[in-house]
């Protein structure tokens, strides 16, 4: 965790809260729930509109990602990440002992949506050094159009690869 002169590193915090992130899989959010459909028509109109849902759930993550990572042990003594609302990126990790601050930015994505979610379009300009990682978390409800949202994977990134493959791409 410590170099030579004792320096944390900001690479390592972002090293193990990529790995931490994946006991994420699998999580269910117990803070909405959608009810069964009772008719085929309202299967239907799920099947439509559930994606909606993408923003609310992307908060809920963002925040639950948080209290996840800051269970992670070896940085207790370091410092702990918070969440920035606003604020780029979502997520930070805030210590008197590194020179750069971390991030992760969290984009919350359904994919059978009907509709685009996960957007990502902050500027390469603001992502200038390594320190900001790109957290896709796949998430559907429990049984495809009804129950409580949950995530069924994570991809974890450096931001500004993302954002470069998407400027040269678009």
């Amino acid at each position: 965790m410590c170099n030579d002169v004792g320096v944390v590193s900001s690479e390592r915090v972002l090293e193990l809260a990529t790995e931490h992130l994946d006991s994420l899989v699998g999580h269910i959010f117990d803070v909405i729930n959608i009810s069964e459909p009772v008719s085929e028509d309202y299967a239907r109109f799920l099947a439509k509109i559930v994606s909606k849902l993408s923003p609310i759930v992307g908060n809920m993550i963002e925040k639950q990602m948080t209290s996840h990572l800051n269970t992670l042990e070896e940085l207790h003594d370091i410092g702990s990440w918070i969440r920035q609302d606003p604020g780029f990126p979502d997520n930070v990790f805030q210590s008197d002992l590194l020179e750069n601050m971390p991030g992760i930015e969290v984009k919350a994505w359904f994919p059978l949506s009907t509709e685009i979610t996960a957007r990502f379009k902050t500027s390469q300009n603001l992502l200038n050094d390594n320190n900001t990682l790109l957290a896709l978390v796949v998430w559907v409800p429990e049984f495809i159009l009804y129950g409580r949202p949950k995530i069924i994977d994570i991809w974890v990134g450096n931001a500004r690869s993302v954002a470069i493959a998407r400027d040269t791409h678009y």
